[in-house]
């Protein structure tokens, strides 16, 4: 084989080497696209999680202020003092519910 045939073979060889590796580059950078789009995906699920933690912790604080005012309306409405009983619900109430998602606070 002459040096022109060799330098074609040679050529040609390359050429589809790096079609080869052109298509293999084409398809990892399709798959990291996919990898990054399922992360952000993740990210927004995790964040939508957190948000709606924190607006489940809002509304049972919100609740538990509700009950302790329901019990001293209901003292006040039958003109009685706040009793013990009345103010062990409120407490235990608070109590339960501050401890029951204490994980949820941030």
């Amino acid at each position: 084989m002459d040096s022109e045939a060799m330098m074609t073979l040679a050529a040609r060889t390359k050429s589809e080497k790096l079609a080869v590796n052109l298509n293999r580059m084409n398809q990892l950078l399709e798959e990291l696209d996919e990898i990054c789009i399922a992360s952000t995906d993740a990210y927004e699920i995790e964040d939508h999680i957190l948000m709606t933690e924190r607006l489940y912790l809002e509304t049972e604080i919100l609740q538990t202020k509700l009950v302790m005012n329901v019990y001293r309306l209901i003292c006040a409405e039958t003109s009685l003092v706040m009793t013990t009983q009345c103010q062990a619900k409120c407490i235990t109430h608070t109590e339960t519910t501050h401890t029951d998602n204490a994980h949820l606070r941030t």
